[in-house]
């Protein structure tokens, strides 16, 4: 290897710079290093074309407003008729409910029943009650 005199040295560092400078450099940029709290907005539907940024005037939040209440009510006349799926299976609960009452109501009277029937004695009756004078 020889050794280069400074001039040399200087001479080959000024090329070596000016062939940098002569090629653009390619500077790749990551969206994440510029902002780390960068979150890529999801697609919806209105994501294609231009409806991103539509406003929608007076008259049409109007219609969009009506269009709304209408469909709420209809909604609620299916809904009070029974045939939703959420009003469907509300009936089926509430007769399960219904039955299940029906059911502990007759074993409760049962009860009832066979208790005074073998108590037919006045004092026994009393002694049932844990009654004492």
């Amino acid at each position: 290897m020889e050794a280069l005199t400074r001039a040399e040295r200087h001479e080959m560092r000024t090329q070596q710079y000016q062939k940098g400078q002569s090629e653009p450099k390619k500077v790749s940029v990551d969206e994440t290093l510029i902002n780390s709290n960068y979150v890529k907005e999801k697609m919806g539907i209105t994501g294609f074309g231009d409806f991103k940024d539509h406003k929608l005037s007076k008259r049409e939040q109007c219609v969009h407003l009506l269009d709304k209440k209408d469909a709420k009510e209809r909604y609620w006349k299916l809904h009070l008729a029974g045939k939703t799926h959420q009003a469907k299976f509300d009936l089926g609960r509430l007769a399960k409910i219904k039955v299940e009452r029906q059911q502990a109501a007759a074993k409760r009277l049962a009860e009832t029943e066979g208790m005074f029937s073998s108590a037919c004695v006045w004092p026994s009756v009393l002694s049932l009650h844990s009654y004492h004078p």
